[in-house]
């Protein structure tokens, strides 16, 4: 039952652009799970949207940004103090939420924006901002 509704959420159509059409076309648990992982990774890493045109370029540069802010954090986690792994464990969950749930990246962007507290509360302690300067 709760796999149906996952289903019916996820194929809803919404008039847009930047929809996030499934690559798998079967209603069977392994290519669902497989569109919710391809999901994932179109939504950290939206180069697609760059075949639209220009005017999405600064989304993806903005979320590859965040992207790699996250990635950064997430291999440095021992050296976070606990809020802020706290807040890491946070935004990994809503993204893995997220990638179930979204169905195109306007929305994504606009549910990713409430994100920024908590990503300020993960660099600080350490500036981790200060890595995609230096490397």
């Amino acid at each position: 039952r709760i796999y149906e509704e996952l289903i019916r959420v996820r194929i809803r159509m919404v008039p847009s652009n930047t929809r996030l059409v499934p690559l798998f076309s079967s209603n069977n648990l392994l290519t669902q799970t497989m569109n919710y992982v391809s999901a994932l990774v179109r939504l950290l890493f939206p180069l697609e949207l760059i075949r639209l045109g220009f005017k999405y370029l600064i989304y993806v540069f903005v979320q590859l940004v965040i992207t790699y802010f996250i990635l950064h954090s997430f291999c440095k986690i021992k050296e976070l103090g606990k809020e802020a792994q706290y807040s890491l464990t946070i935004v990994l969950a809503f993204i893995l939420m997220s990638a179930v749930h979204e169905i195109e990246y306007g929305s994504w962007i606009r549910h990713e924006s409430v994100l920024l507290p908590v990503l300020l509360q993960i660099d600080s302690k350490k500036n981790c901002w200060q890595a995609l300067i230096t490397g």
